[in-house]
């Protein structure tokens, strides 16, 4: 694994679970990644009609015993 480093389409930045902003991020990200910060696995699958998010589908996967 690599360090974190600035891309054209984000600059990492950290925040505490509980202050992720959001607002700021894409609107998808709202829907799946407090499931990833809990610890769960998703698949997850969205629309978007240019930079507008128009569906969306997040699955929680589970290990089967």
């Amino acid at each position: 694994m690599g360090a974190p480093r600035e891309s054209d389409e984000a600059e990492p930045i950290w925040f505490s679970v509980n202050e992720v902003p959001y607002d700021n991020m894409w609107s998808d990200d709202v829907m799946w990644l407090p499931k990833v910060l809990s610890g769960k696995k998703v698949y997850a699958r969205f629309d978007f009609d240019h930079w507008r998010l128009i569906g969306g589908q997040v699955f929680e996967l589970v290990r089967s015993s």
